[in-house]
């Protein structure tokens, strides 16, 4: 079992035989499909909901479960992509080093 994660707003976790109904709906929603990337109702888009949930899943994976590097895949075709693969990666190091304590607040990305 995967233990849920938690955000200011939100209580990431995996989807149940409960959420049926609404998964339905949601993917029955064709500007949800048009934008399949978020995968979020269209009334909450533009809230930063995408945004905090990435944030506290690359924390989680650097702090918690001591990942080297964070990999995203793109699941829809992105121009260029006939000259090579396209991949997303973040390492640790540059994960910290972008958030040094020098700025005057620390990115909710950080430990806390």
């Amino acid at each position: 079992m995967t233990t849920p994660l938690t955000t200011e707003r939100m209580l990431l976790r995996r989807f149940s035989d409960t959420d049926r109904d609404w998964l339905a709906e949601l993917h029955g929603d064709p500007a949800v499909m048009r934008y399949i990337d978020d995968r979020l109702f269209p009334a909450v888009w533009g809230r930063g909901y995408a945004t905090e949930g990435a944030r506290a899943l690359v924390r989680r994976a650097f702090t918690e479960l001591g990942l080297r590097t964070f990999y995203a895949q793109w699941p829809t075709y992105i121009e260029g992509a006939e000259h090579g693969d396209v991949e997303y990666a973040l390492s640790r190091q540059a994960w910290q080093a972008s958030y040094q304590p020098s700025s005057r607040s620390r990115s909710s990305l950080m430990p806390k």
